[in-house]
């Protein structure tokens, strides 16, 4: 057996990482953890922060009214602070996080990106108890 250099590390990004969805359900489950080991009650609805990233604010745009006819509240699209080069999303709604809520949000809002080329970079809320 002959061994290469995988400099692409390309093993690893197209064997072993997981999917896009499967890797947010994952750091879903993460979070759930974190917020149950502090006393949190996720049946109670609460307000959850959201952030996306664009290629370009007319992605964003689209994005946020979508997001915005889906109820959640947009905040203004943020431009890029170098060396950055995506520009954000801050967006929330009130949710539930039980009986699956978060990974259906979750789905819901990678719908919504994947339309227009938005990276979702997760979601976050206070402790409710």
């Amino acid at each position: 057996m002959e061994l290469e250099e995988d400099l692409e590390w390309s093993a690893y990004s197209d064997w072993l990482y997981p999917p896009e969805l499967q890797g947010h359900l994952m750091s879903n489950q993460n979070l759930l953890d974190l917020l149950a080991r502090q006393g949190d009650r996720s049946e109670v609805a609460r307000e959850v922060d959201h952030l996306a990233y664009f290629p370009d604010p007319d992605k964003a745009s689209r994005a946020a009214a979508q997001l915005a006819k889906q109820g959640f509240k947009v905040a203004p699209v943020r431009a890029p602070e170098p060396p950055a080069t995506q520009w954000g999303l801050p967006f929330t709604r009130e949710d539930s996080l039980a009986e699956g809520r978060a990974d259906a949000v979750t789905v819901e809002i990678l719908e919504v990106l994947q339309a227009h080329e938005g990276d979702y970079d997760g979601w976050g809320c206070a402790v409710t108890t």
